[in-house]
């Protein structure tokens, strides 16, 4: 009964706890270009500024974060429903 109970609770929360990682977490590569600019004379134009561009690249592997989370919590879920049926045979 307490292993049935333990593989109930681990599933959810393992498909849970994945859910929400997959949802909270937002990796970003962000790249910065620093442009080349002479030593400024006197009477000289400014240095332009470093330009920083970001892209989120991992949507994949969130969504196989939380599939695989899910899947995993489903599996835990059926073999507890597995147990209870070969402890009553």
């Amino acid at each position: 009964m307490m292993q049935r109970m333990f593989l109930r609770i681990a599933g959810v929360a393992l498909a849970l706890g994945g859910v929400v990682v997959s949802l909270a977490w937002t990796p970003m590569t962000c790249v910065s270009s620093v442009p080349v600019c002479p030593t400024p004379f006197p009477g000289s134009a400014p240095c332009p500024p470093s330009v920083t561009s970001c892209s989120s690249d991992f949507v994949l592997l969130r969504i196989a974060i939380a599939l695989a989370s899910v899947g995993l919590g489903v599996v835990l879920a059926v073999l507890s429903s597995r147990t209870q049926s070969v402890q009553h045979s």
